[in-house]
């Protein structure tokens, strides 16, 4: 694309975006739109859409698949610049909220979710672990139910959950955090 079609389209609405050109129709605009949803609680405007797998909001632009909050920020702020990202400050993937919608670097955005307690890794206990499939509360009735006799296939079944995982709540290799009945 040459430079003086660059130039028509960003007097056009088109914004340059990191890994590229957004050209931002009417149309997509319209479609951005129509694929809200105002939560009058929280002030977030959630996608109604296509989401990626770590739930934010996905977007066709043109040929390119965008992540949602970014076309909103690009319709209602502008450019993000190179080097720069959408980061939220309500921590909701799903919103596209212009106004909850800051500019940062990743450095930025990682520091910002250690300072709110939201990093995730392999060495966090219980829920905030990312390979548990259970909450605290299903754990905690697990080893009530384990107290109570019942098997782990019994107990898997409920909670949806392989044996093993039930196995390992037993013998305490996961969710040693948590308080369990002496042994008698």
């Amino acid at each position: 694309m040459s430079a003086n079609t660059r130039d028509n389209r960003r007097h056009q609405g088109g914004f340059f975006v990191p890994g590229g050109f957004m050209y931002l129709s009417a149309d997509d605009r319209m479609r951005f739109l129509n694929r809200i949803e105002v939560d009058q609680a929280t002030g977030c405007w959630e996608w109604q859409a296509g989401r990626n797998k770590d739930g934010y909001g996905r977007m066709k632009v043109g040929s390119r698949d965008e992540l949602a909050h970014r076309v909103s920020y690009t319709i209602y702020k502008g450019p993000i610049p190179h080097g720069k990202i959408a980061c939220h400050s309500c921590d909701n993937t799903g919103c596209v909220n212009p106004e909850h919608l800051w500019l940062g670097s990743n450095e930025d955005n990682t520091q910002d979710m250690m300072k709110k307690g939201r990093h995730r890794s392999a060495g966090s206990l219980g829920s905030r672990n990312p390979r548990s499939v259970l909450s605290e509360a299903d754990a905690i009735e697990v080893l009530e139910l384990i107290d109570q006799g019942l098997t782990n296939k019994a107990i898997a079944a409920k909670f949806s959950v392989t044996h093993s995982t039930i196995s390992c709540i037993r013998r305490g290799k996961s969710w040693k955090h948590l308080p369990r009945k002496a042994a008698a």
